[in-house]
This record gives structure tokens, sequence and C-alpha cells, in this order.
């Protein structure tokens, strides 16, 4: 005996999707010249779901009108399914009176007909009645009807108000709604050495002694300097320099100073520092894109830099210069825009202005964490390469191993309208390693 059992399109095979096209006829279009195609192609339900119009042009379907309607139609089928999976419903086994027949209904359009396959045994239910010999009970079966990802987006939400919510009371936490840091020993490359981040080897000539799990270190033989990861935010006319850094590194200077008048406000990630007349941030221009150093140095606006402090003077001294970072190349999209996997995360949180402005304001939380021994299933760090001036200068793809820099975007994110929300983090001097 055949029956029939309704399948959502995107779980169609692809003779479900030969079949459907054969038999499909809108407007007064017939398809059924078209189908065999789609079976070459090896066209599923999921892939018949996305198809675009250069798709279907690719797929026979040259005709303008004829192949815009068959779009059309395609994305009212499309929608038909996002708004069914959106909802929770009942189970959509029902028990009938006749114990011969079990009428399994999915209503999700469009429908088609698969041959009948035996369902397995059921249980009773709890309230499945004894005496009645002529009825039989069915456990419910509950299936889950949203998207687990869509769950985790609303956690993700739900997460950032309360980080929100927080930030707007009186007890100011400046970046302790993030993890604790978990920094490898290598977090801060020498300056003598270029290698990424998490692959580096002290050189002999300079001994790096990492101090404790934050973006600070002490020079072996010079305890009175110190290196220190942060993004660099410019230099006004009094040689006041501008670097972000995280609470723990705040918190970890204040210990190193002999002076505690010297110590910071760990509230704030924005500190002010005095540089010394040896130091190369003097030489500070504002050109396009960016910053140049000295005349040789060229930084884009907002780069993760590593720099040395005088922790006797409190100035930076030497030069600063931009953290290598390693990672792989994650995606690139048909414009050939990429995004890269990072071994470093950057979380950074702005708050914006009264007055609307497309650039970002001031950043009231900023955190540096270590991601490289995490599973790339774990991992949110995928970051838009973005450099002006280099950015389709090799040739990439899928999986690539790189090293890279990174840097807090310029610009804010419109489609969020939150006064306090996530900065954008992009990539820039991208090399394949």
């Amino acid at each position: 005996m055949a029956s029939s059992l309704n399948l959502p399109t995107q779980h169609w095979t692809v003779e479900n999707v030969y079949y459907y096209v054969k038999n499909l006829e809108i407007d007064g279009f017939k398809y059924n010249e078209n189908a065999e195609i789609f079976r070459k192609e090896c066209i599923n339900g999921k892939l018949f779901l996305n198809l675009e119009k250069e798709d279907l042009n690719v797929l026979g379907i040259t005709n303008f009108t004829k192949r815009n309607v068959l779009y059309k139609h395609l994305q009212k089928l499309k929608a038909t399914q996002i708004k069914q999976n959106s909802k929770f419903t009942s189970s959509p086994i029902r028990v009938s009176n006749n114990n011969n027949s079990i009428n399994a209904e999915i209503s999700l359009t469009p429908t088609i007909n698969v041959p009948f396959i035996p369902l397995p045994p059921t249980q009773l239910s709890p309230n499945h009645n004894n005496n009645n010999n002529n009825s039989m009970g069915m456990t419910p079966l509950i299936l889950p009807q949203s998207n687990p990802i869509n769950n985790n987006n609303n956690n993700n939400k739900r997460a950032i108000s309360d980080l929100i919510n927080s930030l707007n009371t009186n007890s100011p936490i400046f970046g302790s709604q993030f993890p604790t840091i978990q920094t490898s020993p290598n977090l801060l490359p020498s300056l003598m050495n270029n290698t990424p981040i998490f692959n580096f080897k002290a050189p002999t000539t300079t001994r790096i002694v990492p101090m404790s799990n934050n973006n600070i270190r002490l020079i072996a033989n010079n305890y009175h300097l110190v290196e220190i990861a942060g993004i660099y935010q410019g230099i006004n006319s009094h040689g006041i320099c501008f670097i972000l850094m995280t609470q723990d590194s705040i918190i970890e200077l204040n210990n190193l100073y002999t002076d505690k008048e010297m110590n910071r406000n760990i509230f704030s990630p924005l500190q002010k520092f005095k540089c010394s007349e040896s130091s190369n941030i003097l030489k500070t221009h504002k050109i396009q894109h960016g910053w140049l150093i000295n005349n040789k140095l060229k930084l884009p606006f907002n780069p993760l830099i590593y720099f040395r402090l005088n922790i006797l003077s409190n100035e930076i001294i030497g030069e600063i210069k931009p953290i290598i970072i390693s990672g792989h190349i994650n995606h690139i999209n048909n414009y050939n825009q990429t995004w890269v996997s990072s071994d470093l995360q950057i979380d950074a949180i702005e708050e914006i202005n009264s007055i609307p402005t497309i650039l970002i304001s001031n950043i009231i939380s900023f955190k540096l964490t270590n991601i490289s021994h995490t599973s790339l299933q774990q991992r949110d760090a995928s970051y838009l390469h973005h450099d002006p001036e280099n950015q389709h200068k090799y040739k990439l793809k899928k999986g690539l191993p790189v090293k890279f820099c990174l840097k807090l975007s310029t610009r804010t994110n419109k489609k969020n309208s939150n006064t306090r929300k996530p900065v954008f983090v992009q990539c820039w001097n991208l090399k394949p390693l």
C-alpha cells in the first residue's frame, strides 16, 4: 500500500528536484525541458532554494521573463521554508482512530510524493486506555523547529545586553565581562624578530622574560623596561601618545611602578604616555589611510602594536612596531573579499556620542585573547582583510596559512542602533607563510 510524505524543500534529493521542475508550470511557462540539466548538475533541495538569477541562466533558462518568474517562485519557497522553520509546533504525527493507518503530516509548501517508508514500532502513550482495544496511542514526537544557530545568536545578544546594562551602573567594570585572558608566554615578539607571535623564538641577543599571563613583558637585564601590547591612536603636539590597553596590562603596569603616584586608571582603556626624545613616535605624520612614523614606517589607523616603556620615567622609548599574528584564510567571497581566521581574538566595545557619526567613538572596553590552542569550531575571530594599498598583492585561497597584523576599524557599525556596541576588527599586511 502506497502512502505519501510531505518533505521540506531543503531535504529534496536530486531526483525530487528533477520531477518537480519537470512538472512545474508558472504563469504559462513550463520548465520540463530544463529538468534534465538540473539533474545533470546534481541540484538538490538545498541548492534549489539558493539559486540566483545567474545560476538559472547557466542552467539553460535564458529567457528573461521565464527566468525571473522561476526566481520569484524560488524566493517564495525559501520564505515559506524560513517562516515555517521559525515556528515551534506540536508533533506533526497524528494518530488515527483506525489502527491500520497512520497519517504523517508535515505542512510545508511545495510538496512531493515519495515512496512509503514503514515507521518503527511505537510505544503506548501514558494516557493509553487499556480498555479500548480499538485505539492505539503514540508517544508525541517533539521536533525542534528553530535553528540552533539563531538560538546562539539570541544568547549572544542577551550577553551583550547584560554587558551594556552592567556598564550603565555606578560601578565601573571595564573589561570584566570578558573571560579571563589566557595568553601564551610568546604573545609579544622581540623587537628583533618578525616571526608570527605564536611561533616566536626568542633570539639569543635579547631575551624576553614572560612575567604573567598578561600582555606585558619585562626585558631581561633591563628590568626598568617593559614591552606592552596595545592599539596606537596617535600623538598630539605636546609629545603625548594615546594607546588603548587591556585592563590586565594596566593592573600589571601599576604593580610595576615604584612611584605609586604613577598608577593609572584601570577602568579606562585609553592611556596617555610621554615619549622620550629617542622614540620614533615623535616623528608621526598623518597620511592617507593611516600614519607615517619616522618617514619610513607606515601604519593604518588603530593598529595593534607593541612598545617599550621605561617604568622609572614613565616614558615610551625606542620604536613602536606592529604585532605579527598567525592564522589561515577562512573565506573568500565572489567579490574577492577575504576573511582570515586569527590565532588572536580582539574584543572592543565603543560608546557612541550623542552626535551621529560614521566613525567609531570612545572605546570603553578592550580585550586581547590568545585562542591559538582552541578548536577552530569554537573560534569567533574571523576578520575582514582591509588593506587599501596592498589589497590584492598575493594570490590567496581558502585554508592557506598566513601571517598578518590586526587593527580596529575606523567605521562604526551603523546597523547596530545600541549606544554601546562591538567594534569591527580587520587585518592588514597579509602575507602567506
